[in-house]
């Protein structure tokens, strides 16, 4: 098996804060009113409001997440046999230092399709959590990760070369059967950490 190097590579991107229209989604607990609320694993998913404008529906969601660290949320629509996914995800006040200060977090998800309750039973569904991958990795993170992957995995190995450019990881797996996207994802979920769901929250007419 050729032995390749995968790469991390580090963008920024300046986000451009959406229109929130008429929802009530703040940052401050105190001020949200959700239409609906659930608990799972210890992480609450407030239903604060949803919009329909064609040919877009808009979900706003505030979550009590475990901390304050980067959450990704991975959020659909489910109607009769469809699940749709998010097509985007913003943060709430993103260039507020107290949204990311605080492990309650609101979020407007967009979907290209527009769903109308009124006429069917329309879900929001959030299948799992995520923290996103750290932005510097270092070499005792690798030895981490390498020892918990291997800990079910034991054929499975690969070596950490960090330089200024990010972090690769050459495959040097002996086994031979695992490609190098695979073994990216496994290193992905080593270094990051998901709290799994679902929340379900049906949007009401």
């Amino acid at each position: 098996m050729k032995k390749s190097s995968l790469w991390i590579v580090v963008l920024f991107v300046a986000l451009l804060s959406i229109p929130l229209y008429y929802t009530a989604a703040s940052q401050d607990k105190s001020k949200d009113i959700p239409l609906a609320s659930t608990t799972q694993n210890g992480v609450s998913v407030h239903l604060i409001n949803y919009r329909l404008q064609a040919p877009t529906t808009k979900v706003f969601s505030c979550l009590d997440l475990p901390d304050n660290q980067d959450w990704i949320v991975y959020a659909s629509l489910e109607f009769g046999s469809t699940l749709l996914n998010a097509d985007t995800m913003a943060v709430v006040n993103p260039k507020d230092p107290e949204t990311y200060q605080s492990s309650y977090r609101c979020y407007e998800f967009g979907f290209t399709t527009p769903i109308d309750p009124s006429t069917q039973d329309v879900k929001f569904f959030i299948e799992k959590i995520s923290t996103s991958l750290p932005e510097a990795i270092d070499q005792e993170m690798c030895d981490l990760a390498r020892t918990e992957i291997q800990s079910t995995q034991p054929d499975i190995s690969f070596d950490c070369v960090i330089d200024p450019n990010g972090v690769a990881f050459k495959n040097t797996s002996t086994s031979g059967t695992i490609s190098d996207e695979d073994l990216f994802q496994l290193i992905n979920n080593a270094l990051t950490e998901t709290v799994d769901g679902p929340w379900v929250l049906t949007l009401r007419p």
